[in-house]
């Protein structure tokens, strides 16, 4: 009985194209998937140059109508953008516009 087991099972592979007997053959290579390139993530900016930018796309001023856009689109939190603003102002790169606002001193914010 256990060799009829062996035979049996020994077949049963050998019609599945596992074992390879006498220089049949054996197991048929798949092909491999190509290959996917690696794309590294963007470097993330220092928080001055995205919050820069942010008012830059809002009209150059930060205000309480730009302020919720201006944050996303910075991606930060409110602490955040009150310490980037107050590095900013320490730079000097920001200036009260007379309406209750701040704007930006850049190129593209005169």
């Amino acid at each position: 009985m256990r060799g009829f087991l062996a035979v049996t099972g020994l077949m049963t592979l050998t019609s599945c194209g596992i074992v390879a007997i006498n220089g049949s053959p054996g197991v048929v290579p798949v092909p491999a998937a190509p290959a996917t390139p690696v794309v590294a993530a963007p470097p993330v900016q220092p928080p001055e140059v995205r919050l820069v930018a942010a008012i830059e796309g809002q009209g150059c001023v930060l205000n309480s109508a730009t302020l919720t856009q201006v944050q996303l689109d910075a991606n930060m939190t409110q602490p955040e953008l009150r310490a980037t603003m107050n590095r900013l102002e320490e730079l000097g790169r920001v200036r009260a516009d007379g309406q209750g606002g701040l704007r930006v001193i850049t190129d593209r914010c005169a």
